[in-house]
This record gives C-alpha cells, sequence and structure tokens, in this order.
C-alpha cells in the first residue's frame, strides 16, 4: 500500500486504500488526491477516489477519467495489467451525485472556473487539461471553416495542377481514383487548418514537399515554420523534406533552393523554451509565431497540452498543416489528440461552421475527379500506397483494421520469401525458438564492432540503421533492460563498460548546450583522440563525436522500447511480444512496431498474444471528438 505521511481518515480507511493495495495507484496519485480532498474539506471518500482516479488517467495517458466505464478500464501496475474487478465500486449515480455537491468540483461545460477539476457528464477532468481540450476544440473548428484565399483562384488551380501531375497506371493512380496529394494541398491552400494522415508509403513527405512549393510559388514572401515532436523526428523530416524537394524536376530551382534552406526543429524550440517554466513558452497568444504556414509532421506523438500551447502561439489568419499516421501510438503524454482532430474534423459539425463557401472554393481548385477526396474540409486522408509493399504493408493493413482472423492467415501462410516471419516462444529469454534472434543480433553487433574499431563512423552509424530489437516494455522477461543484458552477453560484453568500442548507446537526457536530445543513439568508435561518441548530425548530414564523459544518461542500446524508436526506421526490425494479458498489448503498439522496418519484421511471441493485441485498442479518454471509431 502507498504510505502517505499524515493521511486523513477519508483517505486511510476508504476505498482509496483498497485501490492502492491492488496496485492501481502511485505514490503521487494518492498524495494529490489526499491534499485536495484536505483542501475541499471532503468528508466523503468517494470524493479522493475520483480524484486519484483522474490523476492516475494523465499518468496513463488520457485527459480525463470515463466514471461510467472505468469498471471495465484496464489498469496497470508495474506494467501488468490489475484485476480491479473485486474491488467495491461506488454506485454511478451516487458518485456522480456526491462530485457534483463538491466544491472542488466544476459541474458541466458553464459551470464556474478556478476549481481544480471538472465534471461533464461521467467525464472527470483534471481543470486544465478541461481548458486545453476547449482550446483545441475551438480553435480546430474555426480554422477549419474559414476560407483563406484572397488569390487569382485559375492561378491556384493551375499550380495545383502543374506541381501535382496526375499520374495513372501502373504505380499510379486506377482511372477514377481522386488525387488525395493535389487535395491535401489544395486544403492547405484554401484554409488555415489540414489534417493530413497516412500510414507509411502513402507519401506524406512527398505531399509535405510539393505542397510547400505550391505555396512558395504563390506566395514567394511566406513565412514558413517545420516541427516535429523530437529532435530526431525534426531533423529526419527535414532531411526527408530536402530529398523530396530534390526529387521534384519541374519546379522552379529558385523556389526548390529557398525551400531546401528550411530548418526543421522541436515543436518545443518552435514555440521556443522558457527557463522560468516547464509548461508556458516563449510564444503565446501575446506574442504569436511569426510564420506563415506552420507544418508539424509525426503528430501521433504530440500531447493535447503541448497541441493547445501551439495553437495559442499560431496566428490567427496563419495556416497549420497538421501530419502523421494516426494508428500509430500516441503521446507519452496525456491524449491522443492528433487521433480526436480527425475525429472531430470527421463528425458532422453541429455549428454548421464547414460553410458552403469553404466547399465550393475547394472544388474550384481541383479537378472533379479530385472532388470526392474534399468530402470533409480540413481532413484529407491518404490511401493510396506509393511504396512499403509486400507482407510487412499486408499484416499493417490487418492490425490497423484490428482483424486477427486475417493477421492468423497471414502468419499461417508466410513463406521462406517473404518479409515477414513469426517465431512462436512460450519459455520467456531461454526459450531455444530464440536461436534465430541470437543470430541476427550477433552479425548485427559484430559488424557494428568491426565498423567501429576501423573508426568508420558513418559505417557504424549506418549499421545502426539496419536493426533494431523492439519491446514493449522496459523492465520484466520481454522488457528493454533483460534484452539488452542477453545481447550483451551474447557479444561477450556482459563485463565490459558501456563505453566499449562498438557499443551501441541511447542518449536519455537532454543537453542544449552541446545540441544531444534524448532518443538520440549513437555508437562508441576508435578515433585518433581515442574513444568518442558518434552521433549522426542529420541537419548537415555528418557526423559528431563527443567524449562520452561529457554527456549524462547514456544507456546501451541493443534493445529499445517501441516508443523510443518512433519516428525512426529500420531496415529490419525484431519484436519480442510481452505475455498475453500485458496492458501494453494493443494494436496501436503493435502497428508502430512493424512499420519501423522497410524491409523485414520478425515477431517473437505466442500466437495469444499477438491476438490479443490486435484485438484491443489502446483506451485513451477524451471529450473531444467522442468516438474515435467514426467510419471515414
Amino acid at each position: 500500500m502507498t504510505s502517505v505521511a499524515g493521511s486523513t481518515s477519508v483517505i486511510g480507511t476508504g476505498p482509496v486504500a483498497a485501490f492502492d493495495e491492488a496496485g492501481v495507484f502511485g505514490f503521487a496519485d494518492v498524495q494529490a488526491a489526499q491534499q485536495l480532498a484536505f483542501l475541499g474539506g471532503a468528508t466523503d471518500p468517494r470524493v479522493p477516489l475520483a480524484i486519484a482516479l483522474a490523476i492516475r488517467a494523465v499518468r496513463a495517458g488520457s485527459v480525463c477519467i470515463d466514471l461510467a466505464g472505468v469498471r471495465e478500464a484496464i489498469f496497470e501496475s508495474d506494467e501488468n495489467a490489475v484485476d480491479v474487478s473485486a474491488l467495491d465500486w461506488p454506485e454511478l449515480a451516487d458518485w456522480l451525485a456526491c462530485l457534483r455537491d463538491s466544491p472542488l468540483v466544476s459541474v458541466g461545460v458553464d459551470g464556474p472556473p478556478g476549481r481544480p477539476l471538472r465534471l461533464v457528464g461521467s467525464l472527470l477532468y483534471l481543470d486544465r487539461y478541461w481548458r486545453d481540450e476547449q482550446l483545441v476544440r475551438a480553435d480546430v473548428d474555426i480554422r477549419r471553416s474559414t476560407p483563406l484565399v484572397g488569390a487569382d483562384r485559375d492561378r491556384i488551380a493551375a499550380t495545383l495542377r502543374a506541381v501535382f501531375p496526375r499520374v495513372e497506371g501502373p504505380g499510379g493512380l486506377a482511372p477514377g481514383e481522386p488525387d488525395q496529394q493535389r487535395a491535401a494541398a489544395a486544403t492547405t491552400v484554401a484554409t488555415r487548418l489540414c489534417v493530413l494522415q497516412g500510414g507509411p508509403g502513402t507519401g506524406k513527405t512527398a505531399t509535405i514537399a510539393r505542397i510547400l512549393v505550391v505555396l512558395a510559388t504563390l506566395e514567394p514572401d511566406l513565412h514558413i515554420g517545420l516541427a516535429a515532436p523530437t529532435g530526431k523526428a525534426a531533423a529526419r523530416m527535414g532531411e526527408a523534406i530536402k530529398d523530396a524537394l530534390a526529387s521534384i524536376g519541374d519546379a522552379d530551382p529558385a523556389v526548390v533552393r529557398r525551400l531546401g534552406r528550411l530548418h526543421a526543429t522541436t515543436v518545443h524550440g518552435l514555440l521556443g523554451w522558457r527557463r522560468d517554466s516547464t509548461t508556458r513558452f516563449a510564444h503565446d497568444r501575446t506574442r504569436p509565431l511569426p510564420y506563415d504556414l506552420i507544418v508539424v509532421d509525426e503528430m501521433s506523438m504530440v500531447s493535447l497540452s503541448l497541441m493547445a500551447r501551439l495553437l495559442e502561439a499560431t496566428r490567427p489568419d496563419a495556416r497549420l498543416l497538421l501530419v502523421g499516421d494516426p494508428d500509430q501510438l500516441a503521446s507519452v503524454e496525456a491524449g491522443a489528440v492528433f487521433s480526436d482532430i480527425g475525429a472531430l474534423v470527421r463528425a458532422q459539425d453541429p455549428a454548421g461552421r464547414a460553410t458552403t463557401a469553404t466547399r465550393e472554393l475547394l472544388g474550384r481548385l481541383v479537378d472533379p475527379v479530385d472532388r470526392p477526396a474534399l468530402a470533409r474540409p480540413g481532413l484529407v486522408r491518404l490511401g493510396h500506397t506509393w511504396r512499403f509493399q509486400g507482407r510487412i504493408a499486408d499484416l499493417a493493413r490487418a492490425i490497423r483494421d484490428g482483424d486477427p482472423r486475417r493477421v492468423d492467415a497471414l502468419i499461417d501462410g508466410l513463406g521462406p520469401g517473404d518479409n515477414v516471419t513469426f517465431t512462436p516462444v512460450s519459455r520467456g529469454p531461454a526459450d531455444p525458438a530464440y536461436a534465430t534472434l541470437h543470430d541476427r543480433m550477433l552479425a548485427w553487433g559484430s559488424e557494428l564492432e568491426r565498423r567501429a574499431e576501423q573508426g568508420d563512423a558513418e559505417g557504424a552509424l549506418a549499421v545502426l540503421d539496419q536493426h533494431r530489437l523492439l519491446c514493449a516494455h522496459r523492465r520484466g522477461p520481454a522488457g528493454v533492460a533483460t534484452w539488452n543484458r542477453i545481447a550483451r552477453s551474447w557479444l561477450e560484453r556482459s563485463g565490459e563498460e558501456a563505453t566499449a568500442i562498438g557499443e551501441p548507446l541511447l542518449v536519455t537526457r537532454r543537453d542544449t548546450a552541446l545540441q544531444v536530445f534524448n532518443g538520440d543513439v549513437g555508437a562508441v568508435v576508435r578515433t585518433p583522440a581515442g574513444r568518442r561518441l558518434a552521433l549522426a548530425d542529420l541537419h548537415e548530414r555528418s557526423v559528431r563525436f563527443l567524449a562520452p564523459v561529457q554527456l549524462t544518461g547514456l544507456v546501451p542500446m541493443y534493445a529499445s522500447t517501441i516508443h523510443k524508436a518512433q519516428g525512426s526506421q529500420f531496415r529490419e526490425v525484431s519484436v519480442v511480444l510481452p505475455d498475453q494479458g500485458s496492458a501494453l498489448l494493443t494494436r496501436e503498439l503493435l502497428y508502430t512496431a512493424i512499420t519501423r522496418a522497410s524491409g523485414a519484421v520478425h515477431l517473437y511471441g505466442t500466437r495469444a498474444a499477438l491476438r490479443e493485441a490486435v484485438s484491443r485498442r489502446a483506451n485513451r479518454a477524451s471529450g473531444l471528438a467522442g468516438d474515435r471509431d467514426d467510419p471515414e
């Protein structure tokens, strides 16, 4: 049981204690609930229980707790599911009634401000997240409904056709198939919000690059900001856009050169860090960002609070292009805001703000064949796959659709030439079935060490991207800590220091002065100056060298969590699935894992765990969009 000094009787003897004993709560959940209950003079033990659940919900990734469905929710303690069916849950109607009577709780959308919690129906929020959610809802509603174009529409349409020429036939569009990329460009030109969704290989980066060319051609003085949630994702975004720009053969060279000088940064960096605050930024409503167009990639990794701060800092007349794959894992912080925004735009607008003028304008900017892609102003989903073929793509689609029977059929039909393998294992890390993983890791680690010993830093970093071992958990038999130990022992490094030549290292602590970010990966290589950590500088397309002692928080990286790998791409990935019953087994986790691979995926686990992952969606409670399963 979590021990909190000075616990009041309403905590110490009430339902919070029983739930804590069952492993539902952490120390901070109980401590904060106790403090709020004391300050609010709560005497009903159901009030601190609801408070602790709301705090825990945020810690688990939700922005609120739905008290009507909380008994069916999966709770997690030490990354294992907690059975809460035997706990004594309050009766819902009485529970909601006591919360409505509490001075700690503001009730309804029109309830008074300034209280720490807000109850809307059966959704209980910490008030900060309620306010962020309302800000995002209002801003999205306004942005998607207001046309922006004041220039020559015929010129815009001609520019769209020139930059997005229609390609039909093998490898291109089918006759009559809408050009979703051109539709996305029209939406970005014509309105202040475009939500661009798409899976791997659907051409998101190519679409961004061509949209930039269209707008830079139409508006030469356009000020553009590029951002992504992490430093690594931002660097990859900038690199990918430069490559895509170089492939646009018929674009104005001067426009391409100007766009090629754009520098992508993190969303936090775009907003401007403040030393006196961890939640506020240099740019906000009173000092908005100077950009006419802001493009944010890898949006699935953006939290609700960060999205709210970005919208606050974006000028009302600026365009916003939000890009990502909504089927991937959501942010490690609270909210699944990219999925929510997509669902919000898909939903019928009760205020009728998706104006006829907006629809008519968009329809005039594209050819008739493309108009079905503009059915929901503000949202375009790329469905045509230009690359990412084979069994990986088939498996990704089956997982995304939540179809375990299709996944079973695909696994059963795998052959020697396929780029997906499934190895059944049932005895943990000691299972002999892991022999293929042993051989793969040994070959990868040996090549990494060979390149590092030769001082070939670029070659060593290239090897890092050839293979990645992915785990759902940080700890436990299927966790990163276990598999890091095993991989080091396979490579006979278990007794060596973590800065041995050829050691792959993960940065876990940001160092702004050195421009090193949490999640950066490098390798220890031999240099004339001694052992140095080689890190890729993707902005400059070069290698940086740092003495390992310059950095704190370096850990061996033979395996990483799937969350850490998000935003990265590898030629091959090996995925160790946790046992059936893990709270982390979701289709979003599995989909994210296999779509990290461009060449081959190797799955290790049980069929039961695989089916469970495919069948279960990540459950992040939110009031922003209601049901995210609305049909496309």
